[in-house]
């Protein structure tokens, strides 16, 4: 029974070998005479004794332009000696780990980091270790931390926000132009998308995705906004039409020059994610504008004997 134990252990053992990172010293580290067996990835105990096994935890944060920061945390970095230490494994070969710090310089006696001290991290967001098998010297090996998919979500749905396009107004007569008092409106946008924006690490991932569900337009004489179907109906030149368009409207009063209208184009995107291990949901509906002042004239017209 116990050699199946171990065997079992030994083929869930994950272990990979990377550089150092960007700042972090070498440390001297002698070839292994043999081949080194898998041994026992770190585990967590409270003062180097027997207890469960802790796994690195992740944290992430995103900022007001959608860039992701993940921060790597291990049992054992707060410093202290009754605090967590890394425990060597439990079966042969007895090999020793110990946090690499980002200095380059490994801890002592399998204590934690002293003063605080941050655990080496690549680029890969591989926590770093220095490793001590009997018979076999000293080497640096980096194992990636465990990260639940679900904490990346928010990360993502924060890039996503972040991303989402504004309206860009496809409308007759143009913004710049204004119109007349009785000229038909059309409204319409530029199709907007489907914006995408992943958040990842150590092996798992999380993605958001905002889609277009609808846009309305606010004429800004106090009518109220109107829904459009799609993204609306140009106008399409040479039609010679002075009504209004599917999406349209019809301004009945000119506008003073001192409180031109302000017109509001408002779309809706629907914003959902899914994780890697397979979980997904929705995160709700959010909007997002674009506003213009536009003048309304009013035509002049003149009798013939005027």
């Amino acid at each position: 029974m116990l050699d199946r134990f171990i065997a079992t252990a030994l083929i869930l053992v994950l272990l990979s070998i990377g550089g150092l990172p960007h700042g972090a010293s070498a440390v001297a580290a002698s070839p292994p005479a043999t081949t080194p067996r898998p041994s026992a990835l770190p585990t967590s105990t409270q003062g180097g004794g027997g207890g469960q096994g802790a796994d690195p935890t992740v944290s992430t944060g995103v900022n007001d332009d959608g860039v992701i920061s993940v921060t790597v945390q291990t049992p054992g970095s707060s410093g202290g000696g009754g605090g967590p230490r890394s425990a060597p494994p439990t079966h042969s070969p007895a090999c020793v780990w110990i946090p690499l710090r980002a200095s380059g310089i490994p801890t002592e006696d399998n204590n934690p980091l002293p003063g605080g001290g941050e655990q080496a991290v690549d680029r890969q967001g591989r926590l770093g270790w220095t490793v001590q098998c009997p018979g076999l010297g000293l080497e640096v090996r980096w194992t990636t931390p465990v990260v639940d998919p679900i904490t990346l979500v928010d990360p993502a749905v924060g890039r996503a926000l972040a991303r989402l396009p504004i309206p860009v107004p496809v409308q007759s007569p143009e913004p710049e132009i204004g119109s007349f008092v009785n000229l038909g409106m059309w409204f319409s946008i530029e199709d907007p998308g489907t914006t995408i924006a992943p958040a990842s690490a150590g092996g798992s991932w999380a993605e958001a995705t905002g889609r277009f569900v609808g846009f309305t337009v606010d004429p800004g004489d106090g009518t109220g906004p109107m829904s459009c179907d799609g993204f609306g109906v140009p106008y399409e030149e040479g039609s010679n039409t002075l009504d209004e368009g599917p999406c349209g409207h019809t301004y009945t009063q000119p506008t003073p020059a001192d409180a031109l209208h302000t017109v509001t184009y408002t779309i809706s995107y629907e914003v959902t994610w899914v994780t890697s291990d397979g979980r997904s949901g929705t995160v709700g509906t959010f909007d997002r504008a674009y506003a213009f002042p536009f003048d309304i004239n009013e035509i002049q017209t003149r009798g013939a004997g005027s």
